[in-house]
């Protein structure tokens, strides 16, 4: 290769001057720049196939919209689909204000709260959020009429405590009060001219959650004289007595429980969560392991035998594996079951908590009605929740 330069010369007249591949001084700068632009070529299809391969890993979950929002900087004239709002909405209810905003920033590409408010703001809703009690009542009866006239045996309707199922409670004249004697039943529908009773019973979260509140505001519990006997305990010790020597210690005996679990406020009254962790089977065995240890006195002992027995009932009645529920596939394991629950009724009736607490009001109302619901009507469960 030769080039031909013209050096122009002082007098003005330009002057051949031959550069040839071998000769050039040019050269060395020229191929050093050939190679960098090649690295650099490869760098960038390197990082464009790595780009690739996050977006197929880490996008492929999104919806069109949610991967237009993350390759695109700018969000506006992005209109969010129904099914990211749709998602974008239960994430929200499920994990609250903070916890949606924590995964909207960093985790997960959602629409902002002012944006889900204007795309739910025009939506029409049935009734049925805040019902009112008479109406509840009528729907409720008229259900249990039903199922009475298609051979099933309503005996109890279980509920939460929320407001409408309280408007219900009014309805049908039940109250649990210390003033008074209270009132678990009321005439069923359908009782014709029988004086067969509706029981209506609180759900057990709401039963859990009361007993967790009675401990942790260190309100004396009082077992009955031939429960502590048979069981050779102690009297009674708190649990914070416990958080407080598995702290100083960092062992982590109890690993679901944590200090603001018996702090409660208004919210934490509500969560079932925080009273699954301070009646456990877990906090039970921890503090048999410090009485062992001489860490805890070992009337604390009742404290333990008392947090399990609570954890087993809470444990039978809300099974959340086939394998753990009550059946008669299992006799064996039913029939334990039964005689557990049944000693366990008979002990809480007879528990004294202060002057006494609502949440014993139906603890004397036995279940087990076999008059009223024949064996082989119900071949699989004695009873069937409606």
């Amino acid at each position: 290769m030769t080039f031909a330069i013209h050096k122009r010369q002082a007098e003005g007249d330009p002057q051949e001057v031959l550069c040839n591949e071998h000769q050039c001084p040019h050269q060395a700068t020229v191929a050093e720049l050939k190679r960098k632009l090649d690295l650099q070529q490869k760098k960038t299809r390197k990082l464009g196939q790595q780009v690739e391969s996050v977006l197929d890993s880490k996008l492929h979950h999104l919806a069109p919209d949610q991967v237009l929002s993350v390759t695109n900087s700018d969000a506006r004239g992005n209109r969010r689909s129904n099914k990211t709002v749709q998602k974008a909405l239960q994430v929200r209810l499920a994990c609250g204000s903070r916890g949606y905003d924590f995964l909207k920033d960093g985790v997960i590409p959602l629409p902002s709260e002012r944006n889900l408010q204007r795309r739910i703001e025009e939506v029409k809703s049935e009734p049925g959020v805040s019902m009112d009690g008479g109406f509840l009542k009528v729907l409720i009866f008229s259900v249990i009429e039903k199922c009475e006239a298609g051979g099933c045996h309503v005996d109890v309707a279980i509920s939460d405590m929320g407001p409408s199922y309280k408007a219900l409670w009014k309805q049908c004249g039940i109250s649990a009060k210390r003033s008074r004697e209270p009132v678990v039943s009321c005439r069923r529908p359908c009782a014709a001219d029988t004086d067969r009773q509706l029981f209506f019973l609180a759900d057990e979260p709401h039963v859990l959650k009361s007993i967790r509140g009675h401990l942790v505001r260190q309100q004396s519990i009082f077992l009955p004289d031939d429960i502590v006997s048979k069981y050779s305990l102690p009297t009674n010790e708190n649990i914070k007595e416990l958080a407080k020597k598995d702290a100083k210690h960092d062992r982590k005996l109890p690993p679901h429980l944590k200090p603001s679990h018996l702090e409660l406020n208004h919210y934490d009254n509500m969560d079932v969560s925080s009273a699954v962790a301070v009646l456990n089977h877990s906090v039970g065995a921890a503090m048999r392991v410090l009485v062992c240890l001489g860490q805890l006195e070992e009337r604390a002992i009742t404290l333990a035998w008392f947090v399990e027995q609570v954890f087993k009932w809470f444990s039978l009645l809300t099974p959340r594996y086939i394998g753990t529920a009550m059946s008669h596939f299992k006799p064996q394991a039913h029939q334990e079951a039964v005689t557990f629950l049944e000693e366990f009724a008979s002990m809480f009736a007879r528990v004294t908590i202060r002057k006494g607490s609502p949440v014993q009001a139906c603890a004397n109302w036995c279940p087990d009605h076999h008059d009223e619901c024949p064996e082989d009507s119900a071949p699989s469960f004695e009873r069937v929740h409606v």
